[in-house]
């Protein structure tokens, strides 16, 4: 946010247009991104969880295989964890 010149936003006398131009710097400096997130999820599935296969599908990606191979791990450790978890509440 330090980044960013406020002074012409200043200058600015309407309100409207101040809001408008707030709108188009923070949109410029913030885009914004979408999120998918699928409404019949499994109990167990959790946002930790979720993050470590995001990580694990960017060393896919990029093709690090010894990373994505201890990640691989690491979410088929977690996943049997949170199913197990999930199982003795019920």
């Amino acid at each position: 946010m330090n980044l960013i010149d406020w002074t012409p936003l200043c200058r600015v006398t309407l309100c409207v247009d101040q809001v408008n131009l707030f709108d188009k710097v923070i949109f410029d400096f913030m885009p914004v991104v979408n999120v998918k997130i699928a409404l019949d999820e499994h109990p167990w599935v959790t946002d930790s969880f979720r993050f470590l296969i995001t990580i694990r599908q960017y060393y896919f990606k990029s093709g690090n295989k010894i990373m994505f191979n201890f990640y691989c791990n690491k979410v088929n450790r977690e996943r049997k964890g949170l199913k197990r978890k999930v199982s003795k509440e019920r």
